[in-house]
């Protein structure tokens, strides 16, 4: 019978990274379902964007250089934002990847006791 610590030289946080990767390039490609259900947060998005650089824009006295550096801030906010969330994803794919096949393992163990 096939073990965890089997696995553990064949499966390892590289191999975890390629499935990630392979797994995160099939999900990031946006199908017509995805436009549909991510329309409305999309047009959101925009209204929330135009009424933000506009709140900013309405500061007296605002200068271009000054307008321009709270805008990439903001960005950067938002960049690093993703990222974190990019971070948990990837760790919880991996995790369950792990968790699913220590079922799998589990589960056979179970049944060949029987």
């Amino acid at each position: 019978m096939v073990t965890i610590n089997d696995l553990s030289s064949i499966i390892d946080n590289d191999v975890l990274h390629e499935l990630y990767t392979a797994r995160d390039l099939t999900l990031s490609d946006v199908t017509e379902e995805d436009k549909k259900n991510l329309e409305k947060l999309y047009e959101k998005e925009k209204v929330e964007h135009k009424q933000l650089l506009s709140t900013i824009k309405s500061i007296p006295n605002i200068s271009a250089k000054l307008l321009e550096n709270i805008e990439r801030r903001i960005e950067n906010h938002v960049d690093n934002n993703a990222q974190i969330t990019a971070y948990f994803d990837e760790k919880l794919f991996k995790c369950g990847v792990i968790d699913g096949i220590t079922l799998m393992l589990e589960s056979n163990r179970a049944i060949s006791d029987v």
